[in-house]
Order: structure tokens, then sequence, then C-alpha cells
């Protein structure tokens, strides 16, 4: 391993281990140690193939850091299609605007958001787990005078929507925290469903597991759901094959729940804790992303869109040279 992919490799170290940055920081720190990197092999490498091969690497480490990070998927991909439109000084330029353009593409969402909100006249909103941009969304909308009480869901393990319910106190508005088991309670109380994507796949929304039952429970109950996330968590079949769903530990769920140890069960038990499932585009009301509330039936053509750049990413068929380390080692299914 060279000098620079060393370096980077020490950053990705961190961003494995960080725990309290959100997603937009850690791949903006990714962003950057892409840039750096390419800035520092092309002063060891003189051939182009070299140097694309070894930014490449980088590319691949980046995406396995975080492999249930769909926008750390894209960060390596995005990194190798600007230095194939236009060598280093593009990867440079592409690192630098990073989090601007994502700040911007964030406030087009939420400008898309209170322009239909307004129109859709709901006041009262159940939300699940915790995202940022569900929280700037909710937050704008409140500010705006157009929501007036918010549920949210616990979204236990490890019950992140506690996180929103405190950004949300204080905001001027009725701020209720339910039980995952009273969602049922909570769909009844709201006039509409809103929840953040951890991906966006072409079968449809990966997000806390969870989100299939509520948009249940909204069909039934004849409560619009919506997700919402840039168009830097959709994913290409090539990169959703790069992604992982994460599950969690066996002694979180039983230790929250019951105050037991696992030693104290016994017998033949297989505990599954799952934090993410996918749920069909079609359980949807409608999605939003930076370009506007979209037809959920328009989001496979979308993530089919998105640009897989050269020797990047899996391909049916056979063992794609970036097949994910994690993939190789542990022969674990990889989720499309």
């Amino acid at each position: 391993m060279s000098e620079a992919l060393g370096e980077f490799e020490a950053l990705l170290g961190l961003i494995r281990g960080e725990r309290t940055l959100g997603s937009a920081r850690l791949c903006a720190q990714a962003a950057a140690g892409l840039s750096q990197a390419a800035v520092a092999l092309a002063a060891e490498l003189n051939d182009l193939d070299a140097l694309r091969d070894e930014l490449q690497e980088a590319c691949r480490r980046a995406a396995q850091a975080r492999p249930a990070m769909a926008e750390m998927i894209r960060v390596g991909n995005d990194a190798l299609l600007a230095l194939g439109d236009g060598g280093v000084a593009a990867v440079q330029q592409w690192a630098e605007g990073y989090l601007a353009r994502r700040q911007a593409m964030r406030d087009a969402l939420c400008d898309a958001f209170l322009r239909e909100l307004a129109s859709q006249g709901h006041r009262s909103i159940l939300t699940h787990s915790n995202s940022s941009t569900v929280a700037a969304m909710l937050t704008r909308a409140i500010e705006a005078g157009l929501v007036t009480r918010v549920w949210c869901t616990l979204s236990h393990p490890p019950g992140e929507g506690l996180m929103t319910a405190r950004q949300l106190v204080g905001s001027g508005v009725q701020v209720r925290l339910v039980s995952d088991a009273a969602m049922a309670r909570a769909v009844l109380d709201v006039d509409a469903i809103l929840t953040g994507a951890d991906a966006l796949q072409t079968l449809g929304v990966v997000n806390k597991v969870g989100t299939g039952l509520l948009a249940l429970l909204g069909l039934q109950h004849s409560r619009p759901i919506y997700s919402a996330s840039t168009s830097l968590k959709l994913l290409s079949p090539g990169l959703q094959r790069l992604y992982s769903m994460k599950d969690g530990l066996a002694a979180e769920l039983i230790g929250a729940s019951a105050n037991v140890e696992l030693s104290d069960i016994g017998g033949d038990l297989e505990i599954h804790n799952p934090y993410y499932e996918r749920t069909e585009y079609d359980m949807f009301t409608g999605i939003y992303t930076e370009r506007g509330l979209h037809d959920p039936g328009d989001l496979p053509e979308m993530a089919r869109a998105v640009v897989t750049a050269d020797g990047f990413g899996w391909e049916r068929g056979g063992r794609h040279a970036l097949l994910p380390l994690w993939h190789q080692r542990l022969g674990r299914r990889v989720h499309v």
C-alpha cells in the first residue's frame, strides 16, 4: 500500500469508529480524504492508469468503511466519475464543494416539502427513527406555521427517535414520543407520516425497521406516507450490491426489553435484531428529493439512471473486482 493510501486508511479507521457525526460530515471527510489521496498519488505516480488503479482502491475502501451508508458508497463512486471527467483537479473541485452542494440539496428538498405541505394541509405528522433531513423539514414547517403537532416513535433499538423528539421540543409545537408498539395509535392521531431513507434502491426504500409496518398502517387508515432524502442516496443496481443492512446485537434487544441476560434464557433460541428493512415503493404516497415530490413509480428508473464508474460496484453473474471484502470474508448476502 502506498503512503497516500496508508494515510487515507487511517482516516477511514476514524470514520468506521465514529458514532456521533452524521452522514454529511462523515461523507465530506471521506471526500476530502480522497481528494488529498488523489493529489498525493499524482505526485508519486507518472502513469495515469496506475493513478486510477490506486484511487480506485481508495474509493473501494471508502465504500466498505460504512457499507450501511448509501451516501458513502456514492462518495467512492462519484470520486471516480470526477477523475474520469477531469482528472485530479476535478476530484479536488468535487470534494471542496461537497458540503455546500449537499446543503443546497437539503434546502431545495425543504422548499419542496413546504410547497406541498401548504397545499395538502397536513398539520400533524408522525415520524420514525432519526433523520437529520426530516428534522430540518419539520423544523422549517413548524417555523412556517404549517405543522402544529409531531409524533415521534421511539424507534427501538436503539431508540434514536428520542433524538428527533429532543430536537423538536421547544419549537413551539406539541411533540409526543411513543413506543413502537403504539404506532397504530399514533397513526390515528396524525394527518400524514414522514420518514427518512437510508438508501433509495431500485426495489424500494431502505429505512429503519418498522417503516414497513407504518406504511401498512397508513394504507389501512388512509394516512399518506412519504419518504425523504437527497438523491445522493440513490443507488444503481451495481452500487446497491455494495450496500449492507446493519443488524444489532442480540443482547441489545433482550437486555433492553426484558432486563435479562442471554445466558438466563437457555434452550435453542435464535434472536434477530435488524436495524433496517426495505419497503417497496408502491407502499408510499410520494418520495421527496431535492428535485421535488416524486411519484413512487419513478424511483426505480431514477436509481437505475445513477451512473456507475467503470470498475466500481458489483455486477450480477460473477464476482467483481470491487466486491466488498466483508462479503468475501464472511460470505454474507448482499441485499439488492
